[in-house]
C-alpha cells in the first residue's frame, strides 16, 4: 500500500522540475531575444548607413533625420577660371630697413626745408638792400655785400641738402624699387602699414630664365593655407641661392606671417583652366588620396577622388572629375568615410573596388 502512494508523489515532483526547467529555458529564449533586439538598435544607432554597391560604386544610404544628427552639409561646387601655376620662392622682409631709411630721408627733407627757408630769407634781404642802394646810398655797400655773401651761402647749404635728400630717395630705389620710393616720398598709406605691420613686402624670386610676374599670386603658409598677394614692383635685389628675376608683393597681416619666413609662392601663369573650386572642407584623406563625398541622391552618397594639384585660398582647384553645380557635402564627410570604412573592415569577404 506504502509503494501505490509513492508513485504517485514521485510522478508529482518529475512534473514540477520539468515546469520550472521549462520555465527556465522559457526566460533565457525571452532574454536572448531581448538582447537581440538592444543589440540590433544599438547596431542601427552605430551605423547609420545602408551600404551597397552600385555600379562598381560603395554608396552610402543615410535618411534624412540620420543626415541632420550626423551634422552632414551638402553645397553645390562653384564654377571658377585659374592658370597654370609655377611655383617660386618667397621671402617675408623685414620693415626695419625701410623705417632707417624712412627716417634717413626724412631728416634730409627737414634739412632741405630749412636751407630753402633761409635761402628765401637771405634772397629777400639781398633784393631789400639792393634796392636801397641803388636809391641814393640809403644802404651801404658793406651791408649789400654781406647780404650777398649770406645769400650765397644758403643757396649752396640749400643745393646740398636737396642733393642729399636726391640721394635718400635713390638710395630707397635702389633697394626697394620705384613704388617703394613714391610711398615713402609721398607719404602714402600703403608705406604706413607696412611699417606698422598691418601689411608684410614678400620678396619673390622666379626661376633662372622666368621674367614674368603675375599680378596676383598665392602663398602657401606654414599650417598649410593660401593667402593672396599683390604686386607691388619689380625688387631691385636677387636672391643669391636662386639667380632670378625678384619682384615685390604685398600681403595682409596675418597670424603665421613673420620678418624671415620663408613660403612657397604660386605665380600663374599659361593659358586660363576651367573648373571648380573644391572647398577644403569637403576634402578627406584615405590611403595617401583625397576623397570628397558626391550626393548621387536625396538619400545617397557615393565617394569619389578629388585631385589635390593645385591649392587656392580656401581650398583646391580641380579641372577634372568634378563639374560645377555638381552636390558634394562639404561637412560631416569625415563621418562618412567612418561609416564606409567600418563597412569595409566589418565584411573581410569583400573589397573595395580598385583594391589589391
Amino acid at each position: 500500500m506504502t509503494r501505490i502512494f509513492k508513485w504517485p508523489a514521485a510522478a508529482g515532483v518529475l512534473l514540477i522540475v520539468a515546469a520550472l526547467v521549462a520555465w527556465a529555458v522559457t526566460q533565457r529564449l525571452a532574454g536572448e531575444r531581448e538582447e537581440g533586439e538592444r543589440a540590433k538598435k544599438r547596431g542601427s544607432a552605430e551605423t547609420p548607413a545602408q551600404v551597397s554597391t552600385e555600379h562598381g560604386r560603395t554608396v552610402l544610404t543615410i535618411q534624412p533625420d540620420t543626415q541632420a544628427r550626423m551634422g552632414l552639409e551638402v553645397a553645390a561646387l562653384k564654377a571658377a577660371e585659374n592658370r597654370e601655376q609655377m611655383r617660386a620662392t618667397a621671402l617675408v622682409l623685414s620693415p626695419q630697413d625701410l623705417a632707417d631709411l624712412r627716417s634717413a630721408y626724412l631728416t634730409a627733407e627737414a634739412n632741405a626745408a630749412k636751407a630753402q627757408a633761409d635761402l628765401e630769407v637771405s634772397s629777400n634781404e639781398f633784393n631789400r638792400l639792393k634796392l636801397l642802394h641803388q636809391e641814393d646810398q640809403n644802404a651801404s655797400l658793406k651791408a649789400l655785400q654781406v647780404a650777398e655773401g649770406t645769400m650765397r651761402s644758403n643757396q649752396a647749404d640749400a643745393n646740398a641738402a636737396a642733393q642729399q635728400l636726391r640721394l635718400q630717395s635713390a638710395v630707397i630705389e635702389q633697394r626697394w624699387g620705384g613704388v617703394v620710393a613714391k610711398w615713402l616720398a609721398g607719404r602714402s598709406p600703403a608705406f604706413e602699414r607696412v611699417i606698422e605691420q598691418k601689411d608684410w613686402l614678400v620678396q619673390v624670386t622666379l626661376l633662372a630664365g622666368s621674367s614674368l610676374a603675375a599680378k596676383r599670386i598665392s602663398l602657401q603658409l606654414s599650417d598649410g593655407s593660401m593667402v593672396e598677394a599683390n604686386l607691388v614692383s619689380a625688387y631691385p635685389r636677387i636672391d643669391p641661392r636662386i639667380q632670378g628675376a625678384s619682384f615685390l608683393y604685398l600681403v595682409p597681416a596675418r597670424p603665421g606671417l613673420a620678418a624671415g619666413l620663408n613660403l612657397l609662392a604660386q605665380v600663374p601663369l599659361g593659358d586660363v583652366l576651367h573648373g571648380v573650386i573644391v572647398p577644403e572642407t569637403a576634402v578627406v584623406w584615405w590611403q595617401g588620396q583625397a576623397w570628397v563625398y558626391e550626393q548621387i541622391g536625396s538619400e545617397k552618397f557615393a565617394r569619389q577622388p578629388a585631385p589635390t594639384d593645385m591649392r587656392v585660398p580656401g581650398g583646391w582647384f580641380v579641372t577634372a572629375g568634378l563639374s560645377p553645380d555638381q552636390k558634394v557635402v562639404v561637412r560631416g564627410a569625415q563621418a562618412l568615410l567612418s561609416q564606409e570604412f567600418s563597412y569595409q573592415t566589418s565584411e573581410p569577404g569583400e573589397k573595395e573596388e580598385g583594391e589589391k
